[in-house]
């Protein structure tokens, strides 16, 4: 079956670089690896066996590799490792609300706010924070690690609204906030509403929806018709969105 193919920016300049230069054959390929294969946020899944069959390398080698990688990288928590320049180097910074691609990642980002004080840093842009006012990060077991915000400032503030739960708006706050904010002019209150309320408040994935100004805000940037036709209507919102 064929798959899309990801197309991704290289700095050529990382063969000059000290810290790459420092590495070793087995640890460059991993390097190599783990930025082809990780999101569009620069988050990688760690799947060590993985990686040594593709690599052709014993899972061992492979452990090994990644402790010299986790230098420059930023473990998240247990199971996740998040490469802190892959945005830059790939030109998506700064993070803009009105981005269709920048969308995608900023709800990638959320999922991982609260174990990460770099992340944080991202997101920290009055756009971004009146578009997720309110949403709760989903993250589990950060590291004990100087990445970990558990004692900073900002974890205090979450976790005042770590037991906030979701509250579907009603039609009119929906059809305020479009009005609020022309860039939005191009969503339909009453199709987005409809769909997303008859669906029960989940996406394409089947996850409930933690945002749905954000929501709302990656339709627009999708180019929604302000004007669908009968049999758009019918269907669930979140069919629209790809």
């Amino acid at each position: 079956m064929a798959t899309e193919m990801t197309i991704r920016f290289t700095l050529a300049e990382k063969w000059q670089d000290k810290w790459f230069r420092s590495l070793s054959p087995a640890e460059k390929l991993l390097f190599l690896y783990i930025i082809d294969n990780c999101n569009i946020a620069g988050i990688w899944e760690i799947d060590t066996e993985l990686a040594s069959f593709v690599i052709g390398m014993t899972i061992e080698e492979t452990q090994k590799a990644l402790e010299k990688i986790k230098e420059k990288t930023e473990p998240l928590n247990e199971t996740h490792l998040w490469i802190r320049n892959f945005l830059k180097h790939q030109r998506n910074l700064p993070l803009k609300i009105n981005n269709a691609a920048h969308v995608a990642v900023i709800n990638i980002l959320l999922e991982y706010k609260d174990c990460s004080n770099n992340i944080l840093r991202l997101l920290d842009t009055e756009d971004i924070r009146e578009a997720t006012r309110g949403y709760t990060s989903p993250c589990i077991s950060p590291l004990n690690s100087p990445h970990s915000i558990s004692n900073s400032k900002s974890t205090s503030k979450s976790k005042g609204n770590s037991n906030s739960k979701f509250v579907p708006p009603t039609f009119l706050e929906v059809k305020e906030y479009i009005e609020s904010n022309p860039e939005l002019s191009n969503v339909n209150a009453e199709t987005f509403f409809k769909g997303f309320n008859d669906s029960g408040w989940v996406d394409t994935q089947g996850k409930p929806v933690k945002n749905w100004k954000l929501k709302l805000r990656t339709w627009s940037s999708y180019g929604q018709r302000s004007r669908p036709n009968t049999d758009e209507r019918a269907k669930p919102a979140g069919n629209y969105i790809r």
